[in-house]
């Protein structure tokens, strides 16, 4: 067994001399061609603090190397096994508990964007109240902090602890009707996000779901209960999580790559359609839309709040959509300008809270003030 393991060692350091030697002279190469000038061009003390331009480099040669994906693959394999390391977006915890780098991650006056996007909230909820639409609005809390036993010594800022409850706080001072999905997601039995995956697995989505249903109940915004929907469970099988593929590892199989959680999906189906119509009118238009994140869809959430409602809600939400990504496109999409819904639910991942507001965000702040969405 120690022989074995020995040889299991040592490989990866013969895997790592042959990436260094056989790309170093191509590497090169390719950073003095024309290939690589963007990549010069974009270089930065920021960047370089931030890991982007070590990550831009490594995409740089990925993209343009002879060979270069493998190479990439095969120097994360070996940075892997001999250190434990995951790259610059990825945190190992214990128990292959894998964390998003970006929710770690301290930006200069984080207090004053948490507290522009607040109001920004507040702007497009008058704005949609103007229209008859109401708004409701779900924070997801940082995977780190609900499963923050699993850091295992990865550092997670003591100052992000009231990050959450200040943006909730708020909100509700405006009087948004927000739901703050820490109270389900921290609930004692069992996990509620994927191990390998920056996101809610089912379970917690099912709660973030059904909290979010519970609210537009109590405040008298859901349809009349239909039809119950119908779920099936498919077959455990490994799920590779977005952390792993961050990490560069996807494409290697364990022991070369952190395990995957075992999932057995979900599959959630609508009843049969029938005529009539309902509390928002003719049903064949979206009564609820749910804009948001990828939070929004993984995992089934937003098909778990139709079946919580025993009604459809349309999911408008955009992968890689932060703030205000989905936001912008849905409030500018002719389906929304049309045919505006009587409900949008509006999914908010704490974790760009604080981050420096994008050119868009600065764009749709000037419309917001003026009273446009």
């Amino acid at each position: 067994m120690h022989r074995n393991s020995t040889k299991l060692f040592f490989l990866p350091g013969l895997v790592l001399t042959a990436v260094l030697v056989a790309g170093l002279v191509t590497s090169v190469m390719t950073l003095l061609s024309d290939k690589g000038a963007d990549w010069w061009d974009d270089v930065s003390w920021g960047k370089l603090e931030s890991g982007e331009t070590t990550a831009a480099l490594a995409a740089t040669l990925k993209d343009n190397l002879p060979g270069g994906h493998y190479l990439v693959t095969a120097d994360r394999v070996s940075a892997y096994l001999l250190f434990h390391d995951l790259g610059t977006r990825v945190r190992p915890g214990c128990d292959n508990w894998l964390f998003l780098a970006d929710e770690l991650m301290v930006y200069p006056d984080a207090e004053a964007h948490l507290m522009v996007r607040a109001r920004m909230v507040g702007q497009v909820e008058q704005a949609l109240k103007e229209k008859g639409v109401n708004l409701v609005v779900a924070v997801v809390p940082d995977k780190s902090r609900v499963s923050g036993e699993h850091l295992c010594g990865v550092d997670r800022p003591a100052r992000f602890e009231s990050r959450l409850g200040d943006f909730v706080t708020a909100l509700r001072a405006q009087k948004i009707s927000t739901v703050n999905l820490l109270d389900v997601l921290s609930l004692p039995g069992g996990e509620h996000y994927y191990r390998t995956d920056t996101h809610w697995n089912q379970p917690g989505a099912r709660l973030a779901a059904e909290a979010v249903a519970g609210q537009l109940r109590d405040a008298g915004l859901a349809p009349p209960p239909g039809a119950l929907w119908k779920i099936s469970m498919g077959a455990s099988q490994e799920r590779v999580g977005d952390l792993i593929r961050l990490a560069g590892l996807s494409d290697v199989a364990v022991p070369y790559r952190p395990k995957g959680d075992m999932v057995a999906l979900q599959t959630l189906e609508a009843p049969a359609a029938e005529g009539g119509s309902d509390l928002f009118g003719d049903t064949r238009l979206p009564g609820i839309v749910d804009i948001g994140t990828s939070y929004s869809n993984n995992s089934n959430f937003v098909d778990y709040i139709s079946a919580a409602l025993s009604s459809p809600v349309a999911n408008m939400a955009r992968d890689g959509g932060d703030f205000s990504g989905s936001a912008v496109a849905y409030f500018t999409n002719p389906a929304f300008l049309q045919t505006p819904p009587k409900v949008v639910i509006w999914e908010i991942p704490e974790r760009v809270l604080e981050q420096p507001l994008t050119q868009q965000e600065k764009d749709w702040r000037e419309k917001l003030a003026a009273g446009k969405l």
